[in-house]
Formats: structure tokens, C-alpha cells, sequence
């Protein structure tokens, strides 16, 4: 993602939803979740602000800036395949596949284990941290 020249790359299709979580709401989340016995807890628990696609966070975005945010994607296979070829470095490249995969998907969630009806708090949306960064996620990174 490079917001500075206004072009996001999703690997894989731009359309495929994935989890994005405020870590706030991580945190809330696990508070939330030991209150609960233990026989309750599943074993894998799934939380979600929103469940967007890469599409839909730049339109967000887009919404909020008033600019426009390209999209190239990136084809999975091959993007797949350089990156495993090594086994160190920046995990953010094996995320982005794994993303493209649709393996971030969290429409099937827990959210109502851990804040029923949102209770406890409100879960940030995608629309909401638009407003935060004025539409302008990671500005800091890229040239």
C-alpha cells in the first residue's frame, strides 16, 4: 500500500474480504473474553472491526480524502511463489498471500462471543479509521 502515490496492490483479487481490526479492539476483545469460563472459550477465536475487501477500504479511504486510490493487483500464485522461496525476512509479504488467499476472511466470527451485541463497546469499522487518518492509511510509508 502506497498511500503517498495513491496506489494499493492487494495480491490476489482487490475483492477478497479480509479482517481489519483496530488493535484496541484486540485488547478489548481478550478483556472481554476473560470473563468468560473457560468450557465456553473455543479453541479458535475469531475477531472482526470489519470484514472488507481491499476494494471497499480504499473506497473507505477514498470517501473521506476525496482521492482516489489506485488499484494494481498482484497475481497470487507467482507473488506466492517468490515469497516462499525464502524463509526469513519481513513477514508482511507471507500476510499479503495469505490475505489473497482469503484466509484473513473472518466472516464467520466470534464477535457475538466476545461483545454481544456490542455490549461491552462499539467495534471500530473501516469507516471509522478513515475519518482517524483523514483517508490517508500508512501515509507514512512508501516514497
Amino acid at each position: 500500500m502506497n498511500t503517498k502515490k495513491g496506489i494499493w496492490e492487494p495480491v490476489g483479487s482487490a475483492n477478497t474480504r479480509a479482517a481489519f481490526t483496530a488493535l484496541e479492539d484486540i485488547g478489548k476483545a481478550i478483556a472481554s473474553l476473560a470473563r468468560l469460563p473457560a468450557s465456553e472459550i473455543p479453541d479458535h477465536v475469531r475477531v472482526v472491526g470489519s470484514n472488507v475487501s481491499f476494494k471497499e477500504a480504499s473506497e473507505a479511504m477514498t470517501a473521506v480524502s476525496g482521492n482516489k486510490i489506485e488499484i494494481k493487483e498482484i497475481e497470487l500464485e507467482s507473488f506466492k511463489k517468490e515469497v516462499t522461496k525464502k524463509t526469513e525476512g519481513d513477514p508482511a509479504a507471507f500476510i499479503r498471500f495469505v490475505m489473497g488467499e482469503g484466509k484473513l476472511d473472518f466472516s464467520q466470527n466470534e464477535n457475538e462471543l466476545v461483545n454481544p451485541g456490542e455490549k461491552y463497546f462499539k467495534w471500530k469499522t473501516i469507516e471509522e479509521y478513515a475519518k482517524e487518518v483523514d483517508g490517508k492509511p500508512w501515509i507514512e510509508y512508501g516514497d
